[in-house]
């Protein structure tokens, strides 16, 4: 059994809130892949051709997500891993970013009802997934940005958790 180590837990996590998003019709920006990006790559600000999910052409949002760090708690459970994850989305308007945030708070509070749902979307989309999701929760968030900054898109931050597994092999190492 072959370890796939470049597979992070987050992956997984940010194609299922994409997909969430899409499926909902908040999202709804057709052919636009870029919704989601982490705050290493340079988030596309103006694109004027593209539609908005809450209708008209224009700055599509944007959500960028920063993986904070892994907890590895020093318990027994040394198969169980945690991740902090922090999210800014950003919009020129501020009805749209607040939708966008209040799903997200909706698709990513329920705890294990959301790992759940993670793990049905996975083993749906024959994702080959090696983790296993045990629980999220809403850990933080920040004021709203002011429109100035971010090239006069608001930007709202919310922080959250996940718990997941993976297999291990018989010497109790990570196995795909």
């Amino acid at each position: 059994m072959t370890t796939i180590w470049e597979k992070n837990a987050l992956f997984d996590v940010r194609k299922w809130i994409i997909a969430s998003l899409t499926s909902s019709g908040i999202s709804g920006v057709t052919g636009y892949n870029n919704i989601m990006v982490p705050v290493q790559q340079v988030p596309i600000i103006n694109d004027a051709d593209v539609p908005t999910p809450l209708g008209g052409t224009g700055d599509p949002p944007q959500i960028v997500y920063d993986l904070i760090g892994t907890a590895y708690a020093n318990t027994d459970d040394f198969w169980t891993k945690s991740d902090d994850v922090s999210l800014w989305i950003y919009s020129s308007n501020f009805k749209q970013a607040m939708t966008i945030k209040e799903f997200l708070v909706d698709l990513l509070g329920r705890s294990d009802l959301s790992a759940r749902d993670l793990n049905s979307y996975n083993v749906t989309n024959s994702t080959g997934s090696p983790f296993t999701y045990q629980y999220f929760e809403l850990t933080g968030g920040q004021p709203t940005d002011e429109a100035k900054q971010e090239f006069d898109r608001i930007g709202i931050n919310m922080t959250f958790a996940y718990c997941y597994t993976r297999p291990l092999s018989a010497t109790g190492r990570f196995a795909s």
